[in-house]
Parts: C-alpha cells; structure tokens; sequence
C-alpha cells in the first residue's frame, strides 16, 4: 500500500481494516483517513509522522537497497504504527535486502542514489518517503542521520559477528541449500557490498550529488544472487519446487534422487494437495493419490502468515492507536523498545525450540541477509 490518501471514505481504505491485527473502531479510521490526508499533501508533517523515527528508518533502509518493500515495485513488506494521529514505519522481511531481490550484477544496486530509491515510480508516488526529499530541512535531516550512521554502526564487525553466531549450524545443517563454501563466498560478497555502498554514499554526500546514479564505484564484478536469491538456492527452480522429471503428474512413480519432502520451502503459493503425508512414503514411491502437478507453480518468494518477528501481536488497549502492516497486515509495537531502545528480533528458526533444521536455515545466506539487516537497524538504535 503506498499509504496515499484516497477520500474521506472509510470504505475507499477497505484493505486496511481488513487486515488489521486489533479491532478498529470508528476513531480509527476517521483518524487515519485524516493523517493520510494531511500526509499526502505535505501539510502538519511534524503531527502526522515521527520525523526522526521514520527517517532513520530510511537511513538503513536505503542502505540496504531492499526492493521488495515499500520503495519497491512491490510496495509492501512494512509495519505502520500509528498513535494519536503519528505514524511510524517499522522494518519487516529484509531476506531480499542487499539488492537480491533485483539479482544480477551489483553495480546498479550499489549506486542507488539516496534520495531516488523508488523502484516504479516517483517519490509523490510514496507519500511517506516523499516529505523528506520534498522538503530542504528534512533532505538536510536525512543526509546528517547517514552521516551519523557511518559513524556510529560498525557494518564490518555486524557482519562478523553475524556469521560466527551461525556458522556452526551451516557447517552442520544437514538440510541447507547451500553447500559451506557458497556461505562463505555470500559472507565475502556482503562484506564487498556493504564496503562498496558505504564508499559510494560517502562520495553522494561529498559531492552533493543523491539525486542520480554517477556510478562512483565498481559493483560490476560482484554477483547479487552469490548471496541469496527466491530460487532457493538453485536446488529448486523458480517455482521453489523440486523439479519431479517424468514423475511430474504420475502418481505413486518413484521420488527422484535427492528429493527430500522436509526440504521443501514454507510455503509454495499455495496449499499442498489433500493427502499428502511425506512420513507415509514407503520405499521411494509418491503416497497414493499425491498428484506432484497439483502443486502450484508459482513461489511468490513470501511465507505463512506469521507474528511480527520481534513483536508480540496483542491487541492494544490505547483507543487512540491504530497498528497497521503495510500490504495488508497489522502488528503491535507494545512489547518493543522503541524510540530510545533496541528492537529484539527473532530470526526464524534461530531460536525456537520447535522449529526444525529446515526453518534453521531455509536459505543459508539469506538468513545471513536478513540477520545483518536487523541487526544494522539494531545498532542504529531503531
């Protein structure tokens, strides 16, 4: 949702209340509409967000170049917290940050500008981006908060740390997608990246020039998917699907070599077929009545509905807040350290008890991705 206002119709809005995570009175939604208004017409800025809050949140966003979000084509991908009116943008689902949901060579990626991360479309596209490029003051803000992000987060030591924290399990994980060695080759192209973009946004601020791509450093020789991809590592196609050969439709044929049902992704688009039990396949062969064809094809990259990683959804007891994921969704920020404190992350798989090695490491180096992205956002005193 690109959090633009429509009218003062409630029902212009549908796709918000319908997704809300806590009941929403009639206050809500007159208060909301007002606050999109006044948004999207650049008028009481200062009431209708928290500057400082949802400028450091575009601080690290911007520099983790993360397509598949609110700046992206996708718009969507973010939780907005509103109280009295103010609203606040909140990081979620960073697993294709660094540039991996574009792909390809890193040199485009690397020299985004900062001040035109939108992808398909203008900055008055995104009304909640907008007011900080419309405006010299809170341009000057945003150029001063990277400044201080530079000088204050130690990306290489983030990433460090990161990697020894779950190097062990990779090196274990009978069930990763990626073999040890291509870790550790996304663990050097994430330090290249982040080494590359920082000197690039340095240079942007330098020269005053944030606006266009001046291509100030070389990414070309850095390969974006060398740190995760939605291919799931090659070992599924595009479909996030194991590739059945001419089993494809049969049924009770014999399960190719290397088809492991525990491996499979989350979540596939859709739902597997009825029937469908992999601890009832006897010796090799597909259960009775498991059409693999049946499956759907498309893996949009996106898994179960789940509660915000980092924050316990509960319904808020303050009539005058309304919590809303962006695309759709809506969590609570009760249980978080914000502003002045930390956000606690939860990494899937990482740390619950019922998770299996599968949800461990789903894609060994995007787990990577996303933990170095909170924990960038982490240090950054979000």
């Amino acid at each position: 949702m690109k959090l633009q206002y429509i009218d003062d119709d409630a029902d212009s809005y549908s796709n918000i209340w319908e997704s809300a995570k806590t009941d929403i009175t009639t206050a809500d939604r007159i208060r909301l509409i007002e606050s999109l208004k006044n948004l999207s017409n650049g008028e009481q800025i200062e009431s209708v967000v928290d500057i400082e809050q949802v400028i450091r949140y575009f601080v690290v966003h911007n520099y983790v170049c993360n397509g598949d979000s609110y700046t992206g084509t996708m718009i969507h991908n973010y939780y907005l917290y509103e109280e009295n009116g103010q609203m606040v943008m909140i990081p979620w689902d960073y697993n294709l940050a660094f540039g991996t949901f574009q792909g390809g060579n890193a040199q485009s990626t690397i020299n985004t500008p900062i001040d035109s991360p939108i992808s398909g479309g203008s900055s008055t596209d995104r009304p909640m981006w907008n007011w900080i490029v419309a405006n010299k003051e809170y341009t000057e803000l945003y150029h001063q908060y990277f400044e201080e992000f530079f000088d204050t987060v130690d990306i290489d030591g983030i990433i460090n740390n990161t990697y020894s924290l779950i190097k062990s399990y990779v090196e274990k994980d009978p069930t990763s997608f990626y073999s040890y060695e291509e870790f550790k080759t996304g663990i050097n192209t994430m330090r290249q990246f982040c080494t590359l973009r920082s000197e690039c946004i340095s240079m942007q601020l330098e020269n005053n020039e944030t606006k266009s791509n001046m291509s100030y450093v070389d990414g070309s020789e850095l390969t974006l998917s060398d740190m995760g991809s939605m291919e799931m590592g090659g070992r599924f196609g595009r479909s996030g699907m194991p590739d059945m050969g001419e089993n494809q439709g049969s049924l009770g044929g014999e399960i190719p070599e290397g088809f492991n049902p525990p491996q499979m992704p989350d979540d596939f688009g859709g739902n597997i077929p009825e029937g469908f039990d992999p601890s009832q396949i006897p010796d090799g062969e597909i259960p009775k009545g498991f059409d693999p064809s049946q499956m759907p094809g498309g893996f949009n990259g996106r898994f179960p509905e789940q509660s915000f990683d980092g924050a316990e959804i509960t319904p808020s007891e303050n009539e005058n807040r309304t919590d809303i994921k962006g695309n759709g969704n809506r969590s609570s920020r009760d249980n978080m350290q914000m502003p002045g404190g930390d956000f606690n992350f939860n990494i899937n798989g990482m740390d619950n008890p019922d998770s299996s090695s599968t949800n461990l490491i789903p894609l060994v180096v995007s787990v990577l991705i996303l933990c170095a992205g909170l924990i960038i956002a982490k240090a950054y005193k979000y």
